[in-house]
């Protein structure tokens, strides 16, 4: 028996001893909440007893949250697994799989731990609030974070947050039968796999618990991720407030005059933009770009220019020669070729447009600018679309008139223009049906009593409810394309657009676009003797500019 450690009780058959160690952490811990923590983050004036008071209850709340953690790894056996994984990391040491299981193994131990202290009646906010406090606190003071446990490791803390707080994970503990078989197969592979479980949401259960950890971490990236995904559900309101928390993340731990600032203002314009708010969007561009040009700003520099064109298009001209040079020079050595390994995804774009604006005001060699913006794009981009659909606009149009006669672009040369023309109308019609494959999702998994329909044959058609316009794309908005999108879906049993296939396209990003906002749709699912069948549609998307 440790002379150094008192008996306390026993709790679930458990002896509960406390290392004189632990008084020590217990008082460095209060010191550092009682004294640099709470003072700081307090609203209120409080005397300095009522934060020694404050801080005392956290620390031992907090260590009741480690002590039930603890008792979880107990009752789940990890000693064993952990000597067990040990084990085959020390056989399998030169394998970096080996060494990526074991972090992961050691992630998912956490978390079924932190399961079972929420199973045993802990409340989800105040669990994860006494982990962020602690973190919080051991950030505000690193001469303490020595004292931080292995269950409130920063590196750790933004998943286990999410997980924690995501009311959708199922915490049932896996029965014994199967927690046998995880162990052979273990042993059979000599690998250090621990039962994982889904506990990787697409979005943060909880905006303020997302922007309360990047907060206590410092860590912009983390608001950013969520609000992309966001974004990617068209959930504007929740993406704006993630990015503008971030902005100020950028701001205080880089500064206002940083790249990552800068970063996050561009991303900023992007989101207003897709919110239809395209003042607000430029404005962010326009105060990315006052810090300087650089790859960094370079798309708020394409994006000033496409909102000028056709308004002010010696702006735009300046805007895109900007774009140009900054990714080139942020990209390249001076000097270098431009293709897609020498410049940044924007200087592609740029040429384009710059073709298109030589185009507008005709100018001789807008062809010269489309080849060089082809060298620069890589093969399968959208912005290699765009480019071939400018250019077959150009050809088409001006080969009516006969005032023009092309059979080579950049490097390529084909034997008439009419080659020309299909070569490049076919290879954007293949990238733009390729994107809207990857944003289509899949169907369901089949079912024998289920059955693909048509509209018509017996089958009771699909009912529209819910449905979400679509957005149109700066370079369509700015071109002013307009016409129809035909898609091909299968209106799945649950009511969800999948399998979505591009019939006919307009290009310009708005077939993208499009699928986007299907995906979003929601149908009352069609039948066929009362039994809800998977129905093939054609939907026409309409783009129209008010």
């Amino acid at each position: 028996m440790d002379r150094n450690s008192v008996r306390l009780f026993k709790l679930l058959g458990f002896p509960i001893r406390v290392h004189v160690s632990w008084l020590i952490i217990f008082a460095l811990i209060t010191l550092s909440l009682a004294t640099e923590y709470f003072p700081h983050v307090s609203h209120y004036q409080w005397p300095t007893w009522m934060y020694w008071v404050v801080g005392s209850i956290t620390s031992l709340l907090f260590f009741i949250s480690v002590l039930l953690h603890e008792l979880a790894h107990i009752k789940r056996g990890d000693a064993a697994t952990h000597l067990l994984a040990r084990m085959a990391l020390a056989i399998h040491w030169w394998n970096p799989l080996a060494w990526m299981a074991w972090r992961e193994f050691l992630k998912e131990r956490e978390r079924a731990a932190d399961d079972l202290v929420l199973n045993a009646g802990e409340r989800a906010p105040d669990y994860a609030g006494h982990l962020l406090e602690v973190a919080r606190g051991l950030h505000a003071a690193p001469s303490t974070a020595w004292a931080g446990v292995c269950m409130a490791r920063p590196s750790q803390l933004e998943g286990r947050l999410l997980a924690i707080l995501d009311s959708r994970v199922n915490r049932k503990s896996t029965g014994r039968a199967a927690a046998v078989l995880a162990a052979a197969l273990a042993v059979a592979a000599m690998a250090p796999l621990a039962a994982l479980r889904a506990q990787n949401p697409q979005l943060p259960p909880d905006l303020d618990a997302t922007i309360r950890a990047a907060n206590s971490q410092k860590n912009h990236e983390m608001l950013e991720r969520a609000a992309s995904a966001y974004e990617n559900l068209q959930k504007y309101d929740e993406a704006r407030q993630l990015r503008e928390a971030a902005l100020s993340i950028s701001a205080e731990v880089s500064g206002e005059q940083s790249p990552d600032y800068a970063a996050s203002l561009v991303k900023m314009g992007d989101l207003a933009h897709l919110q239809g708010k395209h003042e607000d969007g430029d404005a962010y561009y326009k105060r990315a770009i006052d810090l300087g040009d650089s790859h960094v700003t370079a798309p708020a520099l394409l994006g000033l220019g496409i909102s000028s064109f056709g308004k002010d298009n010696d702006a735009a001209l300046g805007y895109f020669q900007r774009a140009l040079n900054a990714d080139i020079v942020g990209v390249a050595p001076p000097g270098a070729d431009l293709n897609a390994d020498t410049v940044g995804p924007m200087a592609g774009p740029a040429l384009t447009w710059m073709a298109r604006l030589r185009e507008e005001n005709g100018e001789a060699s807008p062809v010269v600018y489309y080849g060089m913006a082809l060298n620069a794009e890589p093969d399968g981009s959208a912005a290699r679309a765009l480019t071939l659909e400018m250019l077959t606009h150009f050809i088409t149009e001006h080969a009516a008139k006969g005032d023009v006669r092309i059979q080579q672009i950049g490097n390529v040369t084909y034997p008439t223009q009419a080659a020309m023309l299909q070569a490049a109308t076919t290879e954007a019609q293949r990238i733009r049906a390729r994107r809207v494959a990857e944003l289509s999702r899949a169907s369901l998994g089949s079912d024998p009593g289920l059955q693909i329909s048509r509209n018509g044959s017996g089958t009771v058609a699909p009912k529209l409810v819910v449905k979400r316009e679509p957005e149109y794309t700066p370079e369509a908005r700015a071109l002013k394309v307009e016409g129809r999108v035909v898609l091909q879906v299968t209106i799945d049993v649950d009511g969800s657009a999948r399998d979505i296939k591009l019939q006919k396209g307009l290009g310009y990003g708005l077939d993208e676009t499009a699928v986007s906002a299907l995906s979003q749709w929601k149908f009352e699912p069609g039948t066929r003797g009362g039994v809800p069948v998977k129905v093939v549609a054609t939907i026409e998307v309409s783009f129209r500019l008010l």
